[in-house]
């Protein structure tokens, strides 16, 4: 196993999913990629007509939390000896 995705997100098993793609990473001698989702409920609004709505400001907001996220990451794999690769879908 030489490439490890894994999912990227702020829910309480990140941080058990980080550890477990890292550690097999290490001993693979492999490459993580962290897989950060975008939602579309994170910055599209619908109505009750069947419209949606592009909502800027929520778009925003979800892209700060997103760069957060990235450098709480960043922080946590660095000097850790493993590859990493960050993908936005």
């Amino acid at each position: 196993m030489k490439s490890i995705m894994v999912h990227a997100g702020g829910d309480d098993a990140f941080e058990s999913r980080l550890q477990a793609g890292l550690d097999l990473a290490r001993r693979s001698h492999g490459h993580m990629s962290l897989i950060l989702p975008r939602p579309t409920q994170d910055y599209v609004a619908f109505d009750m007509f069947g419209g949606a709505h592009f909502v800027a400001e929520a778009f925003e907001a979800a892209e700060n939390e997103r760069e957060k996220l990235c450098t709480r990451i960043e922080c946590a794999v660095e000097g850790r000896g493993c590859a990493l690769g960050l993908a936005n879908v």
